[in-house]
């Protein structure tokens, strides 16, 4: 299964970050690798070439075609499209109406519903006697950025990517006004270090 490209989106794998886009994969990141040769000066890394750009990438999605076959089935269940096709043709020979009773959608929708439920404001906490005014000014500096992104839309949809498809991802970052953004990275167009063990990625 080919997956779909984003017109433009920074992911992470093998431990770089990239951008992917109709183009093609770049490299998104300034980051140099300091290395000592025998001489004891320090050398860096070269950018990967494109053609190693690629090859992650084929790799990414070559190697997780499996999983995101499955996410696509998740997605149906939850979408009450829960039949396969040899099980409507037979319903349809026998001239038998499709019923679906759907005990997957009511779930997740309830494990939402439970976490909103339960939700606060972002808060900062001083760390020491005397730092409580610190704390007040981080905190309407986090309660700005969370409303400023919409972060409670921000994170029941990306929650709901973890639930069904199995896949969450966000990126934050600064924009060109100097505000602290978080934008949601659809499941379907982040590809990750297929070799992975950490379901935060971080090993990637």
């Amino acid at each position: 299964m080919a997956n779909p490209l984003p017109e433009e989106r920074n992911a992470s794998t093998l431990g770089r970050n990239f951008k992917v886009g109709q183009n093609g994969l770049q490299d998104a990141g300034s980051a140099q690798i300091g290395s000592t040769d025998d001489a004891g000066d320090t050398a860096t890394a070269t950018t990967p070439s494109l053609a190693k750009l690629k090859r992650y990438f084929t790799e990414a999605r070559d190697l997780t075609q499996q999983s995101r076959t499955n996410a696509l089935q998740a997605i149906d269940y939850y979408d009450s499209d829960q039949f396969s096709g040899v099980e409507l043709g037979k319903y349809e020979a026998r001239g038998q109406p499709v019923i679906t009773i759907n005990r997957v959608k009511p779930a997740i929708n309830g494990i939402i519903g439970v976490t909103e439920k339960g939700r606060s404001d972002p808060r900062a906490w001083p760390r020491n006697p005397g730092d409580d005014d610190s704390a007040d000014a981080a905190t309407d500096v986090l309660r700005y950025i969370a409303d400023f992104n919409r972060f409670k839309r921000t994170k029941q949809d990306c929650f709901l990517d973890m639930l069904v498809p199995g896949t969450m991802a966000a990126l934050m970052g600064v924009d060109d006004d100097k505000q602290v953004t978080i934008t949601q990275v659809r499941w379907e167009e982040f590809f990750h270090d297929p070799r992975a063990r950490r379901k935060d990625f971080k090993d990637a």
